[in-house]
């Protein structure tokens, strides 16, 4: 387990400090401070906890890989899970775990997650926070992993214009395990972003005696608003994939289109010559042109002029 403790200085930015220097009655005085927990076992999480007085289902929570409780409030804590790491493969969606508490907030994750560590780094430098509270910091946090989201999908974007560009100047290069692959990254995406609209859309209506959100409502409707913009960019990615994906398969129709005629172009144009073949190939004594001195090339050079001829007439009725 990794433990980081900061504490929200004066100058409303982060200020690190010892773990070790937590007190028993660490929740009870007035420093503003934000405990970041980071791969806990269960027993290391329990002892983390243990003064908080959380229920056993925040706990049990906070340790499942799996999404179990998106929301909740209680009398002494706020709860939330909120999503990161939208570029994250495989079946398992990370998300962070969020206990806020009077003058504590609390983020629990099994993962690292890079808008945390962002987050930190300007906040111990020149960054400042609206406010010198949690609620301030929350609120940071939250937009953070909203920009993270938001900035994947405008990528993803960037990607599905590359691909767009990429079928209509060389559709020979074109793979179309890449547009599989963008339409299950944009799946993934809406999945966090509906998630992240859910726990921000809770937090505008809550009222929580152990965590004041009121002052950043606002801040909380125009995330949301941000996020429903978001659904709109992801509407018409998910439209121009499709329709990619339709101009994609259009193009593999006609490739397969051009190989059936060049194979009916050359049965016709030698189906007759096959024919030629056929006759002259049969066990007969007695077959015209058998006996004769030139029969051979006689044959063999109608065989050609079938040919030659078959190809102009096609070629003369647009057949290539």
């Amino acid at each position: 387990m990794k433990r980081t403790c900061y504490e929200i200085d004066s100058r409303r930015c982060l200020k690190p400090f010892d773990p070790e220097r937590l007190s028993a009655s660490w929740l009870d005085d007035p420093v503003e401070r934000w405990v970041d927990i980071e791969a806990p076992s269960e027993d290391e999480l329990q002892g983390e906890t243990a003064q908080l007085g959380l229920p056993q289902a925040v706990i049990k929570a906070c340790l499942e890989p799996q999404r179990s409780m998106r929301f909740a409030s209680y009398e002494q804590a706020l709860y939330l899970e909120y999503p990161t790491h939208p570029d994250a493969d495989g079946g398992r969606r990370p998300y962070l775990s969020i206990i806020c508490l009077p003058t504590t907030l609390v983020t629990v994750h099994r993962d690292p997650v890079p808008a945390l560590a962002q987050v930190t780094a300007e906040l111990c430098g020149e960054a400042r926070l609206r406010g010198a509270g949690t609620s301030f910091l929350l609120t940071h946090l939250l937009n953070a992993l909203a920009t993270e989201n938001v900035d994947a999908i405008l990528r993803v974007r960037d990607e599905a214009d590359a691909l767009a560009q990429c079928l209509d100047e060389d559709p020979g290069s074109f793979d179309g395990r890449d547009l599989l692959s963008l339409r299950r990254r944009i799946d993934r995406y809406t999945i966090t972003l509906e998630d992240q609209l859910y726990c921000i859309a809770r937090l505008t209506i809550v009222e929580s005696a152990a965590f004041d959100v009121k002052e950043q409502r606002d801040r909380y409707q125009d995330m949301a608003a941000n996020g429903e913009r978001g659904v709109a960019v992801i509407t018409r990615i998910e439209n121009r994939l499709q329709h990619l994906s339709d101009h994609y398969q259009i193009i593999l129709q006609d490739k397969a289109n051009n190989r059936l005629k060049v194979l009916t172009i050359i049965s016709a144009v030698f189906l007759p010559a096959t024919l030629v073949a056929g006759i002259y190939g049969m066990n007969f004594t007695q077959m015209p042109g058998l006996s004769a001195p030139y029969g051979f090339g006689v044959v063999i050079g109608g065989m050609v002029a079938l040919l030659v001829g078959l190809l102009w007439g096609f070629k003369r009725a647009g057949w290539y």
